[in-house]
């Protein structure tokens, strides 16, 4: 079965982004990587340029733990499991943040905020002006909490008074459902084919495929069920689970590192 294709920048902050104490050292992940025939220079060579790009950061000597944009991201890929239990009837009202107080100088923090907005289901309505549908438990205190270090604030809409927001343009309700659906066959696939691989290519193709479904768990914007096929979103959550224990289990018996390498 041929070797899964994955780069030292994508594996390495993937590992990390898995490990439970969110901090692994270079043996760890030069471990990890050679299981994708990645090799030990390579990974040396990646770390330090993640470290220049502020993604990562040194602690003691060889570890390392994910910064800035990355640290972000890992907030929400370590709650996945749990991110459908989020979500509340949704009653009509929105929350907006307007961003216009941030300078477009201020490139980094646009970055960082981006990533933010995004990975919490905010979409651009307006130049400068984002909103998501007000369904989450908490979600107002969630969003200021995710913004105020930018100098934002976040309000409660109503209505936009016969402007409202035009949901499958903003959010492309029917690719959500099409995403979902493809990431929920390719764990079927991914089964069938770990069944009959070796325990390294087991191990590479529970770390793709579970990847590659976690990425579309934490990227969802949580729309009301009403606007998505809900009923897919949660199977691929359910199906994710299970698959996430195989893998777990797969890569504890390859790299008998206990719980800090799966996917």
């Amino acid at each position: 079965m041929a070797m899964a294709q994955i780069s030292a920048k994508r594996l390495i902050l993937e590992l990390l982004s898995a490990s439970p104490a969110q901090t692994l050292d270079v043996s760890q992940l030069a471990t990890g990587a050679g299981v994708f025939g990645i090799t030990d220079n390579s990974v040396r060579v990646t770390l330090s340029r993640l470290v220049a790009a502020g993604l990562l950061t040194m602690h003691g000597r060889g570890s390392y733990t994910l910064a800035g944009e990355a640290r972000d991201v890992q907030r929400f890929v370590a709650v996945w499991r749990t991110r459908l239990d989020e979500i509340v009837p949704w009653q009509g009202s929105w929350l907006a943040i307007l961003t216009t107080a941030l300078p477009k100088t201020e490139r980094s923090a646009w970055r960082r905020l981006t990533t933010i907005l995004r990975l919490g289901g905010f979409r651009e309505f307006r130049p400068g002006l984002y909103l998501r549908p007000d369904n989450l438990r908490d979600g107002l205190s969630q969003a200021l909490a995710a913004v105020e270090d930018f100098g934002l604030g976040i309000m409660r809409v109503a209505d936009f008074a016969g402007e409202a927001p035009d949901v499958e343009a903003l959010w492309a309700c029917r690719a959500l459902a099409s995403e979902y659906r493809t990431r929920l066959l390719a764990l079927e696939r991914a089964r069938r084919q770990i069944a009959k691989a070796t325990p390294t290519s087991g191990a590479q193709i529970a770390f793709s495929v579970g990847a590659a479904a976690i990425r579309t768990i934490v990227r969802d914007p949580l729309l009301p069920d009403t606007l998505v096929d809900a009923e897919a979103r949660r199977q691929l959550v359910d199906d994710m689970l299970a698959f996430d224990r195989l893998g777990r289990s797969l890569w504890d018996n390859v790299m008998g590192i206990e719980r800090k390498l799966a996917a």
